[in-house]
């Protein structure tokens, strides 16, 4: 009997010290890992999480980095594998030096307060990096329309009401160190918002991923899919830009359409106006597909034009279930779109005219005593008996503001006894 049941605890007695090394080792490895970025953060975690079916992870992580008091606050994180075991093999890869096949991790309830001093300080940084480029930031196509917001970040979206993100992403990645293809399953969700899958496949030698981050190359793109669903963040935008344009809704959305079409260099046709109208109002789902030559290389995309880069990467578009073809997007021939950009050159211009011009257009109130600065000016005295004197300051003698006005065609020049001035207003 006790040989039997000696047999029968073989397998839990496995089991229990399998479980309980994986659950030493990761600790290990985490808490050393902590150790090293502790004089840039603070990270700390209530307990580790091992299953035996191939996961383990922490349970509520609380982050705070030392540039600001404030905390991120993550309920669980996961890393996930085929089975336990592969945890061992991967430890063995990343130390030779060589990328898992498999590996998958996942965020739960990943909670961001958008009032932090973080993401101000994100946010000053980024401002300056481009104000110091010295470059004129272009308006991003989804905030076309939306009075004069470049882009929607952080600002934007407290703006429009939300003060905190509660956001979870799961995330598989493969490797085939084959062919060094990679493949990447990429979903996520931010309550109230909106949620997102995203699913690429491209090739890339591992050993050449410092000059990815540096944008000296880029990987060989077989294809990538992303699908958008909107959980209640068209409805907040869309309220936050009408009021930023001043009117309402639909006048938005209309105008965003329109400077879209502009931007891309298309007439829409008009099945693809009322698809994408009716999604930027209601919401609803938007589908980007791929399909480019194997090995098309997305490195330099951003200076194609919408209609080469379309057409390289073999795009289809679909918005809630209707499928956008390109010759609904009805690209515009180069002679046109040559003419609309002389007119949006000259018309940018005449703006630049009219800012320097407002610019100069100084109203000062000043005194008696000033009037000899100001020759030329267009000048406003206001009486004591409440009359008002418009015209250019032509001259002043102590005694008399002699003003100059058109009469007729003509002009004429009379005194103003200085005495009787209240107030002096003068504009260049």
């Amino acid at each position: 009997m006790r040989i039997l049941i000696t047999i029968l605890m073989l397998p839990l007695l496995a089991y229990g010290g399998v479980k309980g090394y994986l659950w030493y080792d990761f600790k290990s490895k985490v808490d050393e890992a902590i150790a090293g970025v502790a004089p840039f953060v603070d990270i700390k975690y209530e307990s580790v999480h091992t299953d035996l079916r191939g996961e383990v992870g922490l349970n509520k992580v609380v982050i705070q980095p030392k540039m600001a008091p404030d905390v991120i606050e993550l309920a669980e994180l996961r890393l996930k594998a085929p089975n336990i075991l592969y945890f061992l093999d991967v430890s063995k890869r990343v130390n030779e030096g060589k990328m898992p096949e498999l590996l998958g991790m996942s965020l739960t309830d990943l909670k961001l307060d958008l009032d932090s001093d973080l993401l101000r300080s994100m946010a000053q940084m980024q401002a300056q990096a481009e104000a110091a480029s010295g470059v004129e930031p272009q308006t991003s196509m989804d905030a076309l329309g939306c009075g004069d917001v470049r882009s929607f970040g952080v600002a934007e979206l407290q703006q429009m009401g939300y003060s905190e993100l509660v956001s979870n992403v799961e995330m598989q990645f493969e490797f085939d160190e084959s062919d060094n293809t990679f493949t990447i399953d990429l979903n996520g969700n931010s309550d109230g918002l909106y949620s997102f899958e995203v699913n690429t496949q491209f090739q890339m030698d591992p050993n050449a991923m410092a000059g990815v981050a540096m944008g000296m190359v880029g990987p060989q793109v077989n294809r990538l899919r992303l699908d958008f669903n909107d959980h209640g963040y068209a409805k907040s935008r869309n309220a936050f830009c009408a009021a930023k344009g001043g009117g309402e809704v639909e006048a938005y959305v209309d105008r965003h359409i329109a400077l879209l079409a502009e931007e891309m260099g298309a007439n829409f046709s008009e099945n693809a106006v009322k698809t994408y109208r009716n999604f930027m109002l209601k919401g609803g789902t938007l589908s980007i597909a791929t399909y480019p030559a194997v090995g098309t290389d997305f490195t330099g995309l951003a200076l194609y034009t919408p209609r080469q880069a379309i057409a390289m990467l073999g795009m289809e578009i679909t918005i809630n279930g209707t499928l956008i073809t390109e010759e609904e997007l009805g690209w515009l021939d180069e002679k046109t779109l040559e003419k609309h950009r002389v007119e949006a050159e000259e018309a940018a211009r005449q703006k630049e005219i009219e800012a320097a011009v407002k610019k100069r257009k100084t109203v000062r109130t000043i005194g008696l005593a000033e009037l000899t600065q100001y020759i030329d000016w267009r000048i406003t005295l206001n009486m004591a008996d409440g009359e008002i004197h418009k015209g250019r300051l032509e001259a002043y003698d102590g005694n008399n503001v002699i003003v100059r006005k058109r009469l007729h065609g003509g002009t004429i020049s009379y005194p103003v006894v200085a005495a009787d001035v209240v107030t002096i207003q003068v504009v260049n």
